[in-house]
C-alpha cells in the first residue's frame, strides 16, 4: 500500500448501500403508520325501549327490549340476565347481529325464576344484555326498567 493514500468505496457501490437504506427506511415508516391508518374494530351495542309489564295479579312479567348493534363488526348476544329483588334469572341465547342491525328481544318471566311469588308495580328490573364480538371478546350493557301494570 502506498503511503497517503486511503482506499474508499466504488461509487457504484455507495449508490446501491443509499437506495438499501432508503428502501429499508420507506418500509419501516409504510408499516409503522400502517397500524394507525387500519380501520379499527368497534364492538358496541346499545339497549332500550325496555318495558316491563304485568297483570293486575303479578303473575308473569312480559319483557320487550331493543338491541341495536352501533359498531362495525357482527356481534353474537348469548346472554341476557334479568335481576329482581337481589335475585338473577338467565336466558340463554345466540343472537347474531350484523353491524347496523337491530332487533327486538321478548322474554315472559315467572315470579318463582327469581324465588318470588308475585311481581310487584314500581319496582326495579335490572337488564343486562352480554354479547361478544367475532374475536371472542365479551362486553356487556345494563338498563334498568320500572315494573309497570298493562
Amino acid at each position: 500500500m502506498v503511503a497517503g493514500r486511503v482506499r474508499a468505496v466504488s461509487p457504484v457501490v455507495a449508490a446501491m448501500i443509499l437506495i438499501l437504506v432508503a428502501v429499508v427506511g420507506g418500509l419501516m415508516v409504510w408499516m409503522f403508520m400502517g397500524q394507525f391508518m387500519r380501520p379499527r374494530t368497534i364492538a358496541s351495542l346499545s339497549v332500550s325501549g325496555v318495558t316491563a309489564v304485568i297483570p293486575p295479579d303479578g303473575s308473569e312479567l312480559s319483557i320487550n327490549l331493543m338491541v341495536k348493534n352501533d359498531g362495525n363488526v357482527p356481534l353474537n348476544v348469548t346472554v341476557v340476565e334479568f335481576g329482581y329483588e337481589g335475585a338473577t334469572y338467565n336466558v340463554t341465547l345466540n343472537r347474531l347481529l350484523s353491524a347496523g342491525a337491530t332487533t327486538t328481544l321478548g322474554f315472559t318471566l315467572k315470579p318463582g325464576d327469581f324465588g318470588a311469588t308475585s311481581f310487584v308495580e314500581g319496582k326495579t328490573l335490572r337488564v343486562t344484555v352480554y354479547y361478544r364480538d367475532p374475536q371472542g371478546n365479551e362486553y356487556s350493557k345494563t338498563t334498568y326498567a320500572t315494573i309497570q301494570i298493562g
